[in-house]
Formats: C-alpha cells, sequence, structure tokens
C-alpha cells in the first residue's frame, strides 16, 4: 500500500482539528463549570436541572404571592383597626351630645366630626393594596374606587 504525503497531512489535519474541538469543549466546561453544555450532551442530568429550574421559579412565584398575601392582610388588618376606633368614637359622640352639659354647639362640633368619620372610612373601604381594594369588593377592573361619596344622601356602591 502506497502512503502518499497528501494522506499524512490530512489525517494530521483532521487529528488536530478534532483535538482543537475537543480542547474547545474542554474549556467551555471548565469556564462554565457545569458538566455539560448542550442537553444532548447528558439527557438525564439535563431534565434533572430543567425539573429543578422550574421548581425553583415556582417556589419563587411563591414566595412572592406569600408576600402580597402578607402585605394585603396587614393593610387590611390596619384598615380594620382604624374603622375599628373611628367607629367606637362615633358611637361615643351623640351619647356624649345627650348629656345636659353640652351646648347646641359643642353638638354641632360632634355631628361634623361624625360627618368627617363618615369620609375617613369611605377612604378606609376605597383603601387599596397591590392596584387591589382592601376591604371592599375585588371586580372593579377598570380602576374606579368601589364606593364613591354621593353630593346629598348615601354612598353611591360602584362595585360589580
Amino acid at each position: 500500500m502506497r502512503i502518499t504525503h497528501q494522506m499524512l497531512s490530512r489525517k494530521y489535519l483532521t487529528r488536530m482539528n478534532t483535538n482543537q474541538s475537543t480542547l474547545k469543549s474542554s474549556n467551555e466546561r471548565l469556564s462554565s463549570q457545569r458538566k455539560f453544555n448542550k442537553a444532548y450532551e447528558n439527557v438525564t442530568d439535563a431534565g434533572k436541572a430543567l425539573r429543578t429550574r422550574k421548581l425553583i421559579a415556582a417556589n419563587e412565584r411563591y414566595q412572592v404571592a406569600v408576600r402580597d398575601a402578607e402585605g394585603r392582610a396587614a393593610s387590611a388588618e390596619e384598615s380594620l383597626r382604624t374603622a375599628n376606633g373611628l367607629l367606637t368614637t362615633a358611637k361615643e359622640k351623640p351619647i356624649q351630645g345627650t348629656n345636659v352639659t353640652y351646648s347646641q354647639g359643642d353638638r354641632d362640633k360632634n355631628a361634623t366630626e361624625v360627618e368627617k368619620y363618615q369620609d375617613v372610612m369611605l377612604q378606609l373601604t376605597n383603601n387599596s393594596f397591590a392596584d387591589k381594594t382592601v376591604l371592599a369588593a375585588t371586580g372593579n377592573h377598570d380602576g374606579s374606587p368601589p364606593f364613591s361619596p354621593a353630593v346629598s344622601g348615601p354612598t353611591i356602591y360602584c362595585g360589580p
């Protein structure tokens, strides 16, 4: 069998290219600090890695939802605590007004305060957290508050 110079150089170039690609893939693994860079290089471990990433992403979404729920609950608790204080005070004002030592001016002042409490209660019911109302209906998708003050008469409910 005859070995030509062209055959020798072709084999040499083939081996050199193979060694260069092996070196390149080894350098990629070293720089990325991964066992493999393509899913087809290790299908089993790639599947495990994808499942793990999916679980991590689900846990992160769960943590965001929990933080949102905690903030919403804290906001609702603060609104309810404020509303409870307002209602307690509003209940005491008429009782104070029945006292004979109160003048008509004092009674009018108490009535004005109770009317202000109505406005504060309206604000509390329209209170929102993360663009969602806390104490009122949840169906207002247009961003409008669920309760709006009427010019005269009762408060208007604008919910779904």
